[in-house]
């Protein structure tokens, strides 16, 4: 009898309970979930910050081609089709015919937004060289070959992270920042700013 009793209590120690079994089962389903969702959720703010990031690059590059190729660039935002590019005005001289062409190098090529990722909001405000929106999905933030550019601000986002592009229309230089259109006040212009 006392060799029985030894044979079980070395069995018991050589393996785990069912029970035991489904507790570690339990623990490493609910630790993957909460993995899963914090993984999900920095991507997806991963993926906004990019799309805004592109959204900087192509405004700084309109202003440095227009200054230094001495016509107007304009920065369209496409609300209808979920994306945004850059267009240009070409004279040909041999044929005088003006073709605008859409800007698709390295640096700033269109940029179909994907996704939940989208233009939450535009405001632009006209001046003397552009008088502002075309329509109510398309804007157009047009920057000139003085350097300036009209006021503008654009908001990107997915509903739980926000960016807005601010455009000076003094210097024509734009900046990135976190947070709602609401945050910025694009009708006022502080010289003391630092705009990159």
């Amino acid at each position: 009898m006392k060799t029985q009793s030894v044979q079980l209590n070395n069995m018991h120690k050589g393996g785990f309970t069912l029970v035991e079994l489904l507790v570690v089962i339990i623990i490493m389903t609910i630790l993957t979930g909460i993995g899963a969702g914090i993984f999900t959720g920095t991507s997806q703010k991963l993926q906004v910050q990019k799309a805004a990031s592109s959204l900087l690059i192509m405004a700084q590059y309109a202003r440095m081609s227009a200054i230094e190729q001495q016509r107007a660039y304009k920065l369209y935002i496409d609300n209808a089709n979920h994306e945004f590019y850059l267009i240009t005005t070409l004279f040909d001289e041999e044929n005088r015919v003006a073709e605008e062409i859409v800007i698709e190098e390295s640096l700033c090529a269109p940029v179909v937004l994907e996704n939940s990722i989208v233009i939450e909001d535009v405001q632009v405000l006209a001046n003397d060289y552009n008088s502002g929106s075309s329509s109510s999905n398309l804007y157009i933030i047009t920057f000139a070959p003085d350097g300036t550019s009209q006021t503008a601000a654009v908001q990107i986002g997915d509903q739980q992270t926000h960016y807005t592009l601010s455009v000076n229309e003094i210097t024509g230089k734009s900046k990135l920042y976190p947070g709602t259109i609401d945050d910025i006040k694009i009708d006022t212009i502080d010289i003391d700013a630092e705009y990159y």
